[in-house]
């Protein structure tokens, strides 16, 4: 047969019919048998025959394909697109088993593997709280970070172990490492109780140090350039923090007054106050001698309204802006005190 190896059919030599030749029966047979056996081997557009070896393309397509339906049969472009984007979930496909990148044994619905270790897992949760649950692993397949998409609930979780880092709740609450509370946006809560760990800390582009919540309580407004610290007035103080540990702003206007009634109390029974100087016992941040009163003695000279109590009742400190009107009132007693000796001395002379 007369097939090159490029599948082109050459006529079998010596077989050319020549004007005034007589037709060899030999030659013409085998020329016609050696033509039906290259036909034989051909495919027909008909679908009559079936390949007999794998057909080598040469770079070219088939083209003009109809869809594939059953088991066996080839598929469109657009039939292999469509199943590539069921099996990413682009298009709601559902995908049986497992599906691994990088992975040949993947053990969740989704597994990215990198060179030596699991790399990424999509694992959906079933139940009341069905949900989805990413988890990523190290190159010696520790889990180290979780996101977990729990009914409503986003959460993170990270460690070797993992623990649950943050939550957000479907009524947008947060939770840092605890779960949010009710009626609270953001809560979060600390790594301990002492003042070597903050709750909250936050600093500018420069790395100064802008505000500060403590672990122990206490908070730190740090001493950027327009820092409270900073931000200077000759505005009297105005702000108090009460047993209850919230803060106030301190006014005097009457429209926070009721029942404003004059000051019956006199400079005499202020005669019976103790002024003292001192050191601070358990004043952090400041240091030196002070000069002030004594809370307890001015709650037993009967002056409660100059006090401020704890959360236990106990006198805690005293209002020393408060008392500068009793010292106000005391300069107006003297001053009539005063005039009404003057007026006395006047008369006095005047008889002499």
């Amino acid at each position: 047969m007369s097939f090159d190896g490029n599948g082109n059919y050459t006529v079998p030599p010596g077989t050319a019919a020549v004007t005034g030749t007589a037709i060899d029966s030999a030659k013409y047979n085998a020329f016609w048998a050696d033509l039906q056996t290259a036909l034989s081997k051909a495919l027909l557009r008909d679908g009559q025959s079936a390949a007999l070896a794998n057909i080598p393309m040469g770079g070219y397509k088939l083209t003009g394909l109809a869809a594939g339906s059953v088991a066996g049969d080839s598929v469109r472009w657009e039939q292999l697109e469509a199943v590539a984007n069921a099996a990413l979930l682009k298009t709601g496909g559902t995908v049986t088993g497992t599906l691994g990148v990088g992975s040949t044994a993947p053990s969740f619905k989704f597994v990215v593997a990198n060179a030596d270790g699991v790399g990424l897992e999509v694992d959906p949760v079933t139940g009341v709280n069905s949900g989805v649950s990413v988890q990523s692993y190290n190159r010696t397949a520790v889990a180290y970070t979780s996101l977990t998409c729990l009914g409503l609930d986003f959460r993170v979780f990270t460690g070797s172990s993992p623990a649950e880092r943050l939550r957000i709740d479907s009524s947008g609450n947060i939770g840092i490492s605890l779960t949010p509370t009710v009626g609270i946006r953001t809560h979060v809560r600390g790594s301990g109780t002492g003042s070597g760990t903050w709750s909250l800390f936050s600093s500018n582009s420069a790395t100064t140090k802008t505000f500060g919540v403590r672990d122990d309580g206490a908070i730190d407004t740090g001493r950027a350039a327009a820092s409270p610290y900073d931000l200077t007035t000759a505005v009297a103080a105005n702000m108090v923090v009460q047993s209850d540990g919230f803060l106030y702003r301190s006014t005097s206007s009457a429209r926070y007054k009721k029942n404003i009634e004059p000051y019956t109390k006199s400079m005499s029974d202020f005669m019976k106050l103790r002024a003292v100087s001192f050191v601070g016992a358990a004043m952090k941040g400041v240091e030196g001698n002070f000069v002030g009163l004594v809370a307890e003695e001015v709650h037993a000279a009967g002056f409660p309204e100059f006090v401020q109590y704890d959360s236990d009742g106990q006198p805690d400190g005293v209002h020393y802006s408060s008392m500068i009107a009793v010292a106000i009132k005391g300069l107006q007693d003297q001053q009539r005190v005063i005039d009404d000796l003057t007026k006395r001395v006047e008369k006095l002379e005047n008889k002499a």
